[in-house]
C-alpha cells in the first residue's frame, strides 16, 4: 500500500500531465473561438466563390457585369456576411473587372 504523501504526489503529477495535454491540444488546434472564426471564414470564402460564379454566369448572358449583387441573387442565395448580415463588398472596377470583398475574422495562415 502506498503512503498518503505518495498518493498526493501521484494525483498532482496526473493533474499536471492532464493540464499539459490540454494546453498542448489548444496550442496545436487553437482555441474554440479560433476554430469558430476559421469555420466562418471558410463559409465566407465559399460564399464569395459562389457569388463569383453567379457574376460570371450573368456576364455570359448579358455581356456586362451586374450593377450590384442583388441582381445575381435571384436564387435566394446568401450575399451577406454569415455573422453580421452585411452585404459583401462588390465594386465594378472596369468593363470586365470587379472587386468582391469580405471581412475575415482569422488572420491568413502561412502555408
Amino acid at each position: 500500500m502506498m503512503p498518503r504523501h505518495g498518493v498526493r504526489w501521484l494525483a498532482i503529477a496526473a493533474s499536471v500531465g492532464m493540464a499539459a495535454a490540454v494546453a498542448a491540444g489548444l496550442f496545436v488546434v487553437g482555441s474554440p473561438m479560433h476554430q469558430r472564426a476559421l469555420r466562418l471564414d471558410g463559409r465566407r470564402v465559399s460564399d464569395l466563390s459562389r457569388i463569383s460564379l453567379q457574376i460570371m454566369s450573368y456576364w455570359s448572358q448579358h455581356k456586362s457585369l451586374p450593377p450590384d449583387l442583388t441582381v445575381v441573387d435571384a436564387g435566394g442565395g446568401h450575399i451577406g456576411d454569415p455573422v453580421s448580415g452585411a452585404a459583401y463588398g462588390y465594386v465594378v472596377t472596369g468593363p470586365e473587372t470587379y472587386r468582391l470583398c469580405a471581412d475575415f475574422d482569422a488572420p491568413s495562415e502561412s502555408e
